[in-house]
């Protein structure tokens, strides 16, 4: 049969046994905390990101297409300046030789 002494000193590695393994649980819990806080903050930052890539996508999609506005404006404008440059050539040949040289 086991002693009174002995089982007190099995009593007594048990009890501080579980008291390791309870520190060890709570270390758990609060490493499980820490991670489920980052998880959060990196899922509200890509969250962020989302949003900021689609209201930059939005603007990207604006710029061009006053962009495009913009070119077919020029197009105008070296059309008519070109129609412009014939006009006066024309008028020039028209006219002849200058006579501001008499």
């Amino acid at each position: 049969m086991v002693s009174l002494d002995e089982l007190d000193r099995r009593l007594a590695a048990v009890e501080e046994r579980l008291g390791l393994e309870a520190g060890l649980r709570a270390s758990q819990d609060r490493d499980l905390a820490s991670l489920k806080t980052e998880l959060r903050s990196a899922n509200n930052l890509l969250q962020a990101l989302a949003l900021t890539q689609s209201d930059q996508t939005r603007m990207l999609t604006g710029l061009e297409s006053t962009a495009a506005d913009h070119s077919d404006r020029l197009g105008r404008i070296d059309d008519g300046m070109r129609q412009i440059i014939a006009l006066l050539n024309h008028l020039i040949e028209q006219d002849g030789p200058s006579e501001a040289g008499s």
